[in-house]
């Protein structure tokens, strides 16, 4: 019997997958249990451009010769080799791109990808930005008989492991660096456009931009109108490449931006988060509530202390005195939205009955208002850690001791040097600490800094937010 034909029995016998058998993209599906080629048979190596330091995707067009390869003896005679490319954006290869390669015409045992893929692959993966990235790629051999295949060395053997510098192509793109709205919010006034935050990243690594708005009632008569002015614009005081809405007044939460387009329109007053995509220039405009309240028996059902606080609209956080019964507000007052008891224990449900809250003492609360559950973590002791003489950050350096309401936590501490950094924990752990932030303590915040050497009495209110604390000098 030829060789070809016994190697075939063994595919029949293990199992194979069609070398025709690919997906829209001519990427091959494969069967998960592939039979096992011997590595030591193929060789593969890395062709230029791709075998340099540096490629530049926009110099080419069509098939971008990667490998070539050559076989032994131990092969069947009238076996072919069939190769696909994976591209992740480092060397762990987690969420990596399979890319179908393809035979390089005229050049013998060469593949390559095409241009076109490894792009889209490159902005999968690493943004659109035009900019020079670390690409991390490797490459899987098949070996091809009567159109079964088999993948050579197992499921895990890669060859032409490889990083590689590669700059995408240009899509000449103007994402500019700063966006502003100007509108009804400030009586159409361009020089006081209210400017939206972002990222520390580039605007074509991060194309998002986010702004809070608060919109009175007494603009839901007339609505509130809006335009997106690039930082271009806002510069020079021109009112021409504005971005809005395709027809005026239009009045939908989310939808695309024109340039030089009309003004759309919020008919609802309320909290809002603006949100602005300028790589696919779309906008959406979805509830922004800064703040929570809990309204309950540990606090007299008043809204003074139990605040939970937000990086991001979704997720709340904070210290709540529960003893029994509450709800969470979005406002300091009734009257607006209150979440009640939901279906199941740790759920909310908008204008359902009080939730029965913990029993008396001081918790760690979490809201996600997203998908409507909280959680409460217990807190048994709130403590200094830092970088104190025999202490040096091994564990607390003092306890202290809350007041009746378990809001106002008092200790006294001594500093043996002015240099010395510390922050606030609880429960002895990192989950839950706080250091310096903006206009207060902050989640995760800063180290704070003693404030001279000596002996003070340290006081921490946790009853608004933010949290803040005193040192006096005793």
């Amino acid at each position: 019997m030829k060789k070809s034909l016994i190697y075939f029995s063994a595919l029949l016998a293990l199992g194979f997958a069609s070398c025709d058998d690919k997906s829209d993209l001519g990427i091959m599906q494969t069967n998960p249990q592939e039979t096992v080629m011997v590595k030591d048979g193929v060789s593969v190596n890395l062709v230029s451009p791709v075998s340099g330091e540096a490629l530049n995707l926009e110099s080419y067009s069509g098939l971008i010769p990667v490998i070539s390869y050559s076989t032994d003896a131990t092969l069947p005679e009238d076996a072919t080799m069939d190769f696909v490319m994976e591209l992740a954006k480092d060397d762990t290869y987690a969420n990596a791109i399979e890319i179908p390669m393809e035979k390089v015409e005229g050049v013998e045992n060469t593949f390559g990808v095409k241009s076109e893929y490894w792009d889209d692959a490159y902005r999968h993966l690493l943004g659109k930005a035009p900019t020079a990235k670390d690409n991390f790629i490797r490459v899987a051999a098949y070996v091809c008989i009567n159109s079964q295949r088999s993948r050579v060395g197992g499921s895990d053997s890669w060859f032409a492991e490889k990083k590689l510098s590669v700059t995408p192509v240009d899509l000449h793109i103007n994402v500019e660096s700063a966006y502003y709205l100007v509108g009804s919010l400030n009586d159409w006034i361009l020089e006081t456009a209210i400017k939206f935050d972002h990222s520390d990243l580039s605007q074509y690594d991060d194309p998002v931009f986010t702004l809070s708005l608060d919109i009175p009632a007494e603009l839901e008569t007339d609505g509130c109108w809006w335009k997106i002015v690039p930082e271009s614009a806002y510069v020079t005081g021109s009112w021409d490449g504005l971005y809005g809405t395709e027809t005026d007044g239009d009045t939908a939460m989310n939808g695309v931006l024109f340039v030089d387009g009309k003004a759309g329109c919020l008919k609802v007053a309320g909290q809002y988060l603006f949100t602005i995509n300028m790589l696919d220039c779309t906008y959406e405009v979805t509830q922004a509530i800064p703040m929570l309240y809990t309204p309950g028996n540990g606090n007299g059902w008043n809204f003074e202390t139990g605040m939970l606080d937000t990086w991001d609209y979704t997720h709340y956080f904070g210290f709540v005195h529960m003893n029994g019964g509450f709800k969470i507000t979005d406002r300091p007052a009734w009257g607006g939205m209150e979440w009640g008891a939901g279906e199941e224990e740790g759920t909310l449900k908008l204008g359902g009955g009080d939730i029965n809250g913990p029993a008396d003492g001081i918790y760690w609360m979490t809201v996600n208002i997203g998908n409507l559950t909280y959680e409460f973590t217990p807190i048994e002791t709130i403590g200094v850690i830092g970088g104190f003489e025999d202490n040096d950050w091994t564990s607390d350096y003092v306890e202290l001791t809350p007041s009746d309401d378990l809001l106002v936590w008092t200790a006294d501490i001594e500093f043996t040097s002015d240099d010395t950094i510390w922050k606030f924990r609880a429960n002895g752990d990192w989950a839950i600490n706080f250091g310096q932030g903006e206009g207060g303590l902050s989640l995760d915040g800063a180290n704070l800094s003693a404030p001279g050497i000596g002996t003070y009495t340290l006081t921490l209110d946790l009853r608004t937010v933010p949290y803040s604390y005193t040192l006096v000098e005793k």
